[in-house]
Formats: structure tokens, C-alpha cells, sequence
């Protein structure tokens, strides 16, 4: 790491158009903010207020708050550097204790995950670390205090993001080596996401037995709250996200089968493909009956959003990631629709 030598002075023009180079040295904070935005009034006022109040000393931008603001960054820089540094030691941890099982589709998938988000993640902390490096020669050669500030928010705010990341791709790794410790605890957390399934078919059933009733004439005052055919798209669109969990929870629970029969162990649960069979069976009567109720003008007005969303998921197949499919959901999902 290069040393930090500070002081404000025999500092050289660093020219840059973006951010402008404007001298608020001196300045009250809001006088600053109002120069920066009036150099370049496409700027949003709170991230130039974010960026130069690290700057900022008894309410007024110095340059003597540069001498403590660098140091501060480079810490923040390491601990990003030591917190990916930790994933990889975790990740490799695991691997070892999956060394066994490692062929399991499942456990496969999210040590496969865990690889790429680590690559990511170190490649990301290299390409900061360079940008810390260079900051002391830009501070040397600044004669305009904004442009620093925006760098020095820039990699803090890159430095907290790859901490965060990292700290939950340990948490991430710990949960799979959890997992490999205890199958059987792994099998009730399976069950434990298909619980969670059965509510949201609850609701879905719920939903439909209401649509029903509206188009039999029963269901006025529901359907005077709620517009039936947003409803009955976004009950459309939620069983079929149901659909891919059970199946996905099938694919986990048979790889832990698997596991089990390879052990002669009895920590497998029977009544686990029972529970999975039967969400399976409703989730299918569920489709049938939500497509039976579609009326043409409900297709008509979804049919575009049902055909791309059925495209974004078609080739999503077990191991799923769910949090990106519930990403992939709600970006479907209509506004007004209820949870």
C-alpha cells in the first residue's frame, strides 16, 4: 500500500470534465452543493452533499479534512480486502466437508454459486484496492476538492458494498456447511420452505374460489374492491412460480434421499414425498381451474406480460434460485395487486 503523506499544498491541476472540477474549498457546505449543481445541474443535490461532507470541517469544505478522510478510506479498503479473504477460507472449509456428497445435484449447484460470487467478489476488491492505491497521487495532484469527494465516496461506498456481499456469502457458506453437518435438520428446512408453499396455495385457492364466485354472480363485493382480472393475473402468475418451488423442493428432497440411502440411514423422512406429491397435485388443479376462468378480455389484456414472464422463467430448472425467482415475480407482478 502506498503511505499517505498528507498537506493541501504545491497540488497540481487534475483535469476531469466529469465530476466538474469546482473550487469549493472554503466554502459553507450548502454554498458548495449550490456551486457543484450550478458547474453541472444534472447532478442530484443529496449525492453532492454525500460526497463533499467527509470534506467538511466545523460546517466548511477543506482541504485539511483530506488528511483524515484518506486513511479512513484505506481502512475501509482492507476490511472489505479481509472480509473476502474470509469467504474464500469459509468457502474451501466446505468444500472439504462436501468432498462426499459434492456429486449431489444440489450441493453441486450452490458450491458451484458460492465459486462464482467469490471470483466476482475478489475481482471486484483487486479493482478497489487499485483505486485506493492511486488516491494518495490524485490528492497530491487535485486543485479541485469536489472530484476527490466523489472519489472517495465512490470507493467507501464500493469498499462497505464488497464487506456486505462478502459477509453474506460467509453467512451463505456457513448455512451450507450447517446443512452438511446435520441432513436431517436439511430435510426439515426443506419442509419447513414447503409449509410456506402450502400458504401461498391457500391464498392462491382462496383467491380462485373468490373469482368463481364473482363470475357465477356471487361475488360482488369482492370483486368490488379488487379488479378480478388483476386478480386472477397475478394469482396466474404466482402458481406458476409455486409450481417451480415444489418441483424444486422435489429435486432437493431426492438428492437428500439419495444421501440417505448411500448412508444406510434412517434420518430420511418418509412422509416427505407425500407432502411434496400432494402440493404437486394441488398446484396443478389450481393452474386448470385459474385457466378454465380466464375470459377472453383477461387474456387479452395479459397476454403479452403471461408470455414474456413464461419466457423469463422457461428455462429455469432445480436447484432454483429463489430469491432470484421472487425478483423475477415481482417484476410481473401488477401494481395494485395484493400481497
Amino acid at each position: 500500500m502506498r503511505s499517505y503523506i498528507g498537506g493541501g499544498a504545491n497540488r497540481q491541476h487534475m483535469s476531469s470534465e466529469d465530476p466538474p472540477a469546482v473550487d469549493v474549498a472554503e466554502m459553507g457546505i450548502e454554498a458548495a452543493v449550490d456551486a457543484v449543481l450550478e458547474a453541472d445541474e444534472r447532478r442530484d443535490r443529496t449525492l453532492v452533499r454525500d460526497a463533499l461532507e467527509r470534506f467538511v470541517v466545523d460546517g466548511v469544505v477543506s482541504w485539511d479534512a483530506v488528511d483524515e478522510a484518506l486513511p479512513a478510506v484505506v481502512q475501509a479498503v482492507s476490511t472489505a480486502e479481509e472480509r473476502t479473504s474470509m469467504a474464500s477460507f469459509e468457502l474451501s472449509k466446505v468444500e472439504d466437508e462436501a468432498d462426499a456428497v459434492a456429486d449431489l445435484a444440489t450441493v453441486e449447484a450452490r458450491l458451484a454459486d458460492f465459486e462464482s460470487e467469490l471470483s466476482v467478489l475478489a475481482d471486484r476488491a483487486s479493482e478497489l484496492r487499485d483505486r485506493v492505491d492511486a488516491l494518495q497521487d490524485r490528492v497530491e495532484a487535485a486543485d479541485s476538492l469536489y472530484p476527490l469527494a466523489v472519489e472517495f465516496r465512490d470507493v467507501a461506498d464500493e469498499a462497505e458494498s464488497i464487506e456486505n456481499t462478502a459477509m453474506a456469502l460467509i453467512e451463505a457458506i456457513e448455512d451450507l456447511g450447517d446443512d452438511l453437518d446435520d441432513p436431517e435438520g436439511w430435510v426439515r428446512g426443506v419442509r419447513r420452505d414447503l409449509v410456506a408453499v402450502e400458504d401461498t396455495l391457500d391464498a392462491l385457492e382462496t383467491v380462485t374460489d373468490n373469482l368463481e364466485a364473482t363470475l357465477a354472480g356471487d361475488g360482488d363485493d369482492w370483486a368490488a374492491e379488487i379488479d378480478p382480472a388483476v386478480a386472477w393475473f397475478d394469482a396466474t402468475l404466482r402458481a406458476g412460480v409455486v409450481d417451480l418451488m415444489v418441483a424444486d423442493a422435489r429435486f432437493e428432497l431426492q438428492d437428500l434421499r439419495t444421501w440417505a440411502d448411500r448412508e444406510d440411514a434412517d434420518w430420511y423422512p418418509d412422509d416427505a414425498d407425500d407432502q411434496v406429491a400432494s402440493l404437486q397435485e394441488r398446484q396443478a388443479t389450481l393452474a386448470t381451474r385459474l385457466d378454465d376462468l380466464a375470459e377472453g378480455g383477461w387474456r387479452e389484456r395479459f397476454d403479452d406480460r403471461l408470455d414474456a414472464f413464461e419466457a423469463d422463467v422457461a428455462e429455469t430448472e432445480p436447484p432454483v434460485d429463489w430469491r432470484e425467482l421472487q425478483v423475477t415475480l415481482e417484476r410481473y407482478r401488477p401494481e395494485d395487486a395484493t400481497a
